[in-house]
């Protein structure tokens, strides 16, 4: 039996992302999203092809920075933290959002409201 699961998914920091940026032109500088994955990986991939697409349709350019390491603590603290903007994006799959929180006590960030889904980005059999 197969079974689909969404690896990979864009997140944004919530807070006041849509009143920030109605101030002006959106988007005015570049735009990064944050990794949990190493470089070269499946999912490194296909934010990479994401964010040239993003880069394309936008005409602003978008960075991928690969944050690896500590269950995808780091790369998800780092957006968690920052400017609610929209100029900061992260990538998570289901063990950031899902396995983690049965895993550890303590996370730290908590995936039902630190973060908000802008979009799945692919699925694969699992």
């Amino acid at each position: 039996m197969k079974k689909s699961f969404v690896i990979g998914t864009v997140l944004a920091a919530v807070l006041a992302w849509g009143t920030a940026t109605a101030q002006q032109t959106f988007p005015n500088r570049p735009i990064r999203i944050t990794s949990p994955f190493p470089t070269g990986s499946g999912p490194d991939v296909v934010a990479r092809v994401v964010a040239d697409l993003m880069s394309k349709s936008m005409g602003q350019t978008v960075i991928v920075e690969a944050r690896p390491g500590a269950n995808g603590f780091i790369a998800l603290e780092s957006v968690k933290r920052a400017a609610p903007t929209g100029y900061e994006l992260g990538m998570a799959d289901v063990g950031h959002l899902s396995i983690n929180p049965a895993l550890f006590k303590k996370l730290p960030y908590d995936p039902e409201h630190d973060f908000k889904q802008i979009s799945g980005v692919y699925r694969t059999s699992f």
